[in-house]
C-alpha cells in the first residue's frame, strides 16, 4: 500500500500549489426534475395525526389450517388473524386518512409466512387492473408488503401484487431505494369482486435471510395503490420532509419461533441455438445455497449468460467507451451489495464504478488485423467458465459480498486459406471483494472494496496490448443526520496496473490518460513504464430531503494515473470536477398546478495542470398539471473554457462558449394513450448547433397489450470534428504534428418500437427493433493552427473525403417467456441484426429504409429452459 499512500501525499501538495490558482464557483444546480405527484380527490375533512413506525404494531397470527393461494381469504385463520386497518396517505393528500378501507393480515407457518389483504372499493368496476410481466411497473391498483425479516431496520425485501395478479419482488435499501434485480420463489393470487378486491401470497421462509429472535419480531410495511386516483396509502407513516426508510417500519410481532433457514435451490438449464457462425448447444448449472439465515452462496457452473434484451445502437464519435447497464441475472441479483461509493449528490459530474460487471464476459478487446481476402470468425463474446458469489447482511450491520469468475481464453479462426486460429482474449481470473459495516440504524456506514484481474498464458499479442494485472482498492462513508434529510458521502480509491512495456504503452496514450500531451507538464509518457497507479476520491454534502429546499455540493478527483477500466468503468482520469445544486419545490397541489420546482447548477472542472476544461451554469423547472400534463426544461450557458480532449493526445485547444436548452412535455399517462418528448437546441459562437426532437406514443389499448412507438431525430453542424493527426515538423506551433479536422454536418433518424403483450402473468411475449439511420458529410480538411485556440486553416490535401457516407442499421428481437411453474421458465428468442453503408452524405428515410431490408440479417434462434429445483 505505500504506492497508494506516497501518491495521495503527492498529489494533496500539488493540490496546495494550485488551489489559489483555479478559481471555483458557488453553486445553485440543476436537472429538469419533474416529480411525481399523485391525485386529488374529495377527501375527509379529518386529518389525523400520523403514527410513526415505533408506535404502530401488527401481531402475525398462526397458520393452523390448510391455507389455498386463491385469491379469496375464505379459510378461518384469516378470520382469528388481527388486522391492520389505519392507512394514511402519502398521496395526493399527505397525512389525510386514506379514501378507501384496506385490511391485511399476516400468518405465520412453519416453513412460509402469508399474506392476505382486502381492499375494500366503492367503485369496483373502476379498478385497474392491467397486466404487466413481472418487475415491470403494471400501471394498475395494486398492494405491496415490505418485510425486514432480520429486524435491523437497514434492508427489507419487498413483495407486490397488481389487481391483475401481476408480480414483482424487490430489495429496499436503507435509503429507501428499491432493486428489482432480485427475484425470489414465492405464490400470489388476487382477485376483483363487486367490494372491491382481495390478494393472498405465500413467501417460503427459505427465500428470507431473517432473525430466528422471535421477541425482536420483524419490521413490516404495507401499502396500497389506488391507480385511477393515483393514491398511495401506507400503514406506517412517515412526512416526505422525512425521508422515511426501512428503519421507519412497523413492528410485526410473532407468535411461533421460526426454524433454522434451510434455502436450496438448483437452476439447471439448457439451450439450443443457430447463430450465422453455426448451431452451439449448452448446459449447465445456477445454484444457491442459504449457509446460514444470513448468508448465502450462489454459483454458476458453465453459465448461459446470452441477454434477452439487446443493446440500442449508438452514434458515437468521441473517443471513449459508450456505456451500457447490466441486464445478466447472475450479475443483476443482489448488486447492491457489492455498489460503492454511490453519492446521493445531484448533478456530479463524473461517475465511478469500480466494479462493472459487463467487463467480465465482454467482448474479445484484442482483434488482429488480416488481409482484406481472409475472413475471420470471432466470438461476440468471451465464454465464462464458472462463477460464483458469496453474499449477505449479517445481524452485527456488516454486508459482505465476494465474488469471482474466470473467462475462458477465446480464439479468432480463419475461415478461408491456411486454417489457424490466433488468440483475441487470454484466460482470465476476476475477483471482488466488498463488505460494509452499518451503524446507527443505517444512518452510518463506513466499507470498503477491493478488486483483481489477473491474465494467464497470454499470446504474444495479447500480452502487448492487454496488462497482465490490475489492483483497486477503496474506503468509502456514509452519514444521514436530521432525520435522512442530510447526508455526507466519501470515498478514497487508490488503483495499480502492470504489464509488459508495450500494454503499458498503450494504457498511456488511451483517452483515459492522453500522457502523450506535448504541452503538458504535470504527466510524461514513458515508453519503458510496466506500472501504473493512481487515486481517486470525492466528497458530498446534500440536503436529500426538504419541505421546500433541497440541493448539494460535491466535489470528485481522479489522478492522472487513475486506471480503474479491467474491472470497472472511467471516463477519464487527471479532473477535479465540481458540482453544486439547489432546488426549491411545492409538492402539495395548488390550483392549476399538482407539484413545481426550479432549480440551479453549477459544474466546473479542471485537470491536474490547472486547466479549466469544463464551465456551466444551468437554470431548470419542472411542473405537473392537475391534468396530469407535465413539462419541464433547463437552460445551460457555457462561458467557454480550455479544452485537453478536443486533440486526442495532442496540445490543449480551446471550447467556444455556447448556450443550449432542453424542454421536456408529456400527456396524462394514466390515459390508454399518451404522448411524450422533449426538444433540445444549442449553439456556440463558433458557428456549431444541435438541434434534437425526440417523441414517443405510449398506448395501452387494453388490459394484456402495451406498445410504445419512439421517434427521434438530430442534425448536428461541428465546425470541428477529428479526422486524424499527421507528423509534420513545420508545425511548431502545435509541437511538430498537424492535427486535422473537418467540418461536419451529421444527421440522425430513428426509431424505437417496443411492443408488450402479456396474456397472464406468467406468459409474456415483447418485440423489440430499433432502425437507426446516420448520414456524415465531411466538408473539407482543416487543420488546428496552434495550441489553446479553436482556429483552423485549410490543408492542401483533403483528408476527410474518404469519410463521406451514410450508415444504417437495424435491431431487434423477439422473446416468449413463460414461466411454467415458480422459478423454472421457457424462453423463445429471436434476434436479429442488418447493418449497411451508402456513398451519400444524405439523409433519405425512404430510400435508407428500404435498403435496410436488402442488407442480409443475421440471425439468432435461442430455446432455453430452466428448472427450478428448491426447498
Amino acid at each position: 500500500m505505500i504506492w497508494l499512500f506516497r501518491n495521495a501525499i503527492q498529489i494533496a501538495t500539488l493540490e496546495t500549489r494550485r488551489r489559489f490558482r483555479v478559481a471555483v464557483s458557488s453553486a445553485l444546480l440543476c436537472n429538469v426534475y419533474t416529480p411525481v405527484v399523485h391525485a386529488q380527490e374529495s377527501l375527509p375533512k379529518e386529518s389525523p395525526t400520523p403514527t410513526l413506525a415505533s408506535s404502530r404494531t401488527l401481531d402475525a397470527g398462526r397458520v393452523r389450517g390448510r391455507i389455498d393461494v386463491d385469491g379469496v381469504l375464505n379459510e378461518t385463520d384469516w378470520t382469528a388473524a388481527t388486522a391492520a386497518t389505519a392507512f394514511t396517505q402519502l398521496d395526493p393528500k399527505e397525512g389525510r386518512a386514506a379514501t378507501q378501507r384496506t385490511e391485511v393480515r399476516v400468518l405465520l407457518g412453519s416453513d412460509a409466512i402469508y399474506v392476505g389483504a382486502r381492499m375494500w372499493d366503492d367503485s369496483a368496476a373502476l379498478i385497474t387492473r392491467r397486466l404487466a410481466r413481472r418487475d415491470d411497473e403494471p400501471q394498475s391498483d395494486y398492494f405491496t408488503v415490505y418485510i425486514d425479516p432480520r429486524h435491523d431496520h437497514l434492508t427489507a425485501v419487498g413483495f407486490r401484487v397488481a389487481a391483475s395478479g401481476a408480480r414483482g419482488d424487490f430489495v429496499v435499501r436503507s435509503n429507501g431505494d428499491q432493486d428489482a434485480s432480485w427475484d425470489a420463489v414465492w405464490f400470489a393470487a388476487a382477485v376483483v369482486d363487486s367490494q372491491g378486491w382481495t390478494t393472498e401470497l405465500r413467501i417460503p421462509l427459505s427465500e428470507l435471510q431473517y432473525s430466528r429472535n422471535v421477541e425482536d419480531g420483524w419490521g413490516i410495511q404495507l401499502e396500497r395503490f389506488i391507480f385511477r386516483k393515483q393514491e398511495r396509502d401506507v400503514f406506517s407513516f412517515t412526512p416526505k420532509k422525512e425521508r422515511a426508510g426501512v428503519d421507519r417500519y412497523a413492528h410485526l410481532a410473532l407468535s411461533t419461533s421460526l426454524p433454522r433457514s434451510r434455502g436450496l435451490s438448483l437452476v439447471p438449464y439448457a439451450s439450443v441455438a443457430r447463430k450465422p457462425e453455426g448451431r452451439s448447444q449448452r448446459m449447465g448449472l445456477d445454484g444457491r445455497v442459504a449457509l446460514t439465515s444470513e448468508l448465502s452462496l450462489t454459483g454458476a457452473l458453465n453459465p448461459d449468460f446470452g441477454q434477452v434484451e439487446v443493446d440500442p445502437a449508438v452514434v458515437n464519435l468521441t473517443a471513449f467507451e459508450t456505456f451500457f447497464p447490466e441486464k445478466r441475472p447472475f450479475f443483476v441479483e443482489g448488486a447492491d451489495v457489492f455498489a460503492f461509493a454511490q453519492l446521493k449528490a445531484f448533478g456530479q459530474l463524473e461517475d465511478l464504478q469500480p466494479f462493472y460487471s459487463r467487463r467480465i464476459g465482454r467482448s474479445p478487446q484484442v482483434i488482429p488485423s488480416t488481409a482484406e481476402e481472409v475472413e475471420m470468425v470471432v466470438p461476440e463474446q468471451t465464454a465464462i467458465a464458472g462463477a460464483f458469489k458469496l453474499s449477505g447482511r449479517l445481524a452485527s450491520g456488516w454486508s459482505v459480498g465476494v465474488l469471482n469468475a474466470i473467462g475462458v481464453e477465446e480464439t479468432a479462426r480463419f475461415r478461408t486459406g491456411t486454417r489457424d486460429r490466433i488468440q483475441v482474449e487470454p484466460l482470465t481470473n476476476y475477483s471482488v471483494i466488498r463488505a460494509k459495516r452499518e451503524l446507527r440504524e443505517g444512518e452510518t456506514s463506513v466499507g470498503g472494496i477491493a478488486t483483481f484481474v489477473n491474465r494467464f498464458d497470454e499470446s504474444p499479442a495479447t500480452k502487448a496490448a492487454l496488462r497482465d494485472r490490475a489492483q483497486l482498492f477503496g474506503l468509502d462513508a456514509t452519514h444521514f443526520w436530521q432525520r435522512r434529510s442530510w447526508v455526507f458521502d466519501g470515498y478514497l480509491v487508490g488503483s495499480k496496473v502492470a504489464g509488459t512495456a508495450e500494454s503499458l504503452r498503450s494504457t498511456q496514450l488511451s483517452s483515459t490518460h492522453y500522457f502523450q500531451r506535448p504541452d503538458a507538464t504535470h504527466v510524461k509518457f514513458d515508453p519503458d513504464r510496466t506500472s501504473l497507479s493512481g487515486i481517486a476520491g470525492a466528497a458530498s454534502v446534500t440536503r436529500a430531503a426538504g419541505e421546500n429546499w433541497i440541493g448539494s455540493v460535491a466535489f470528485e478527483t481522479r489522478s492522472p494515473g487513475f486506471e480503474a477500466n479491467d474491472l470497472g468503468f472511467l471516463r477519464r482520469g487527471d479532473v477535479h470536477s465540481l458540482s453544486n445544486y439547489v432546488t426549491y419545490k411545492q409538492d402539495a397541489p395548488r390550483g392549476v398546478l399538482r407539484a413545481w420546482n426550479i432549480n440551479a447548477f453549477t459544474g466546473h472542472q479542471w485537470n491536474y495542470g490547472g486547466a479549466v476544461v469544463e464551465n456551466g451554469w444551468s437554470l431548470g423547472f419542472g411542473a405537473l398539471l392537475s391534468s396530469y400534463w407535465p413539462f419541464g426544461g433547463r437552460i445551460t450557458l457555457r462561458p467557454g473554457s480550455l479544452d485537453d480532449e478536443l486533440t486526442r493526445g495532442g496540445p490543449i485547444a480551446r471550447k467556444p462558449r455556447g448556450i443550449d436548452g432542453v424542454l421536456n412535455f408529456g400527456t396524462d399517462f394514466r390515459q390508454p394513450f399518451a404522448l411524450s418528448g422533449g426538444i433540445g437546441l444549442a449553439n456556440d459562437r463558433t458557428g456549431g448547433r444541435t438541434r434534437r426532437l425526440d417523441v414517443t406514443l405510449n398506448a395501452r389499448p387494453n388490459e394484456s397489450a402495451r406498445f410504445s412507438i419512439g421517434l427521434n431525430t438530430a442534425h448536428v453542424v461541428s465546425p470541428a470534428q477529428y479526422v486524424t493527426a499527421v507528423p509534420d515538423a513545420s508545425e511548431t506551433g502545435n509541437f511538430g504534428t498537424s492535427y486535422i479536422f473537418s467540418p461536419l454536418d451529421q444527421r440522425v433518424a430513428g426509431a424505437t418500437v417496443r411492443v408488450d403483450w402479456t396474456l397472464t402473468p406468467s406468459l409474456s411475449a415483447q418485440l423489440f427493433a430499433q432502425p437507426l439511420i446516420v448520414a456524415e458529410d465531411y466538408d473539407h480538411s482543416i487543420r488546428l493552427t496552434r495550441s489553446r485556440s479553436f482556429e483552423f486553416a485549410a490543408t492542401p490535401s483533403n483528408f476527410a473525403e474518404a469519410l463521406d457516407g451514410s450508415t444504417r442499421s437495424l435491431r431487434g428481437n423477439a422473446v416468449v417467456r413463460w414461466e411454467y411453474r415458480p422459478g423454472s421458465t421457457l424462453y423463445l428468442v429471436w434476434q436479429q441484426r442488418r447493418a449497411g453503408s451508402g456513398l451519400t452524405p444524405s439523409l433519405n428515410v425512404a430510400r435508407d429504409t428500404r435498403a435496410i431490408f436488402r442488407d442480409v440479417p443475421a440471425n439468432v434462434f435461442l430455446l432455453k429452459a430452466t428448472y427450478w429445483i428448491g426447498r
